[in-house]
C-alpha cells in the first residue's frame, strides 16, 4: 500500500509539474524576497485531506522541486488521494489492461474531478 502512495504522489507531481504560481494569493510564507526556490513549501488549492469534511477543504501543501522559466514544478507535501491508473481485467486474475496515459483512470480524474475539487477557475 505504502509503494502504491508514493507512485501516485509521483504521477500527480508528474502531471502537476510545471505549474504556474502567479496570482496564488494567499499568505505564503515560503515566498522569499518575492522569489519562490526549490525547496520552499508553497499553498496553492484546497483539497479534502483530514476527512472531515464538515470543516471544508485543506490548503494544499507542494514542496517546489524546481523552478525554470517562471514556472515552478511541485510535488504535494502529503498524498492527496488514491486512483487507479488503468483497470483489471475481468475475465484474468491480476491482469491489468493495457492502457496508455492518455487513456488512463489517473489522467481523467486529475483532469476532471481533482482539478475542479482542488483548484478555482483563478488557480
Amino acid at each position: 500500500m505504502e509503494i502504491m502512495k508514493k507512485t501516485i504522489c509521483l504521477i500527480l507531481a508528474l502531471v502537476l509539474a510545471a505549474t504556474f504560481l502567479t496570482g496564488c494569493g494567499g499568505n505564503n510564507k515560503a515566498v522569499v524576497n518575492g522569489e519562490i526556490k526549490a525547496g520552499n513549501i508553497v499553498t496553492f488549492g484546497s483539497y479534502e485531506q483530514d476527512n472531515d469534511a464538515s470543516n471544508g477543504a485543506e490548503p494544499i501543501e507542494w514542496i517546489v522541486i524546481d523552478v525554470f522559466n517562471g514556472a515552478a514544478q511541485l510535488i504535494s507535501k502529503y498524498v492527496l488521494d488514491g486512483v487507479a491508473y488503468g483497470e483489471a481485467n475481468a475475465d484474468a486474475d491480476d491482469y491489468l489492461i493495457p492502457v496508455t496515459w492518455e487513456t488512463s483512470l489517473m489522467r481523467a480524474w486529475l483532469n476532471g474531478e481533482f482539478l475542479n475539487t482542488a483548484f478555482t477557475a483563478s488557480e
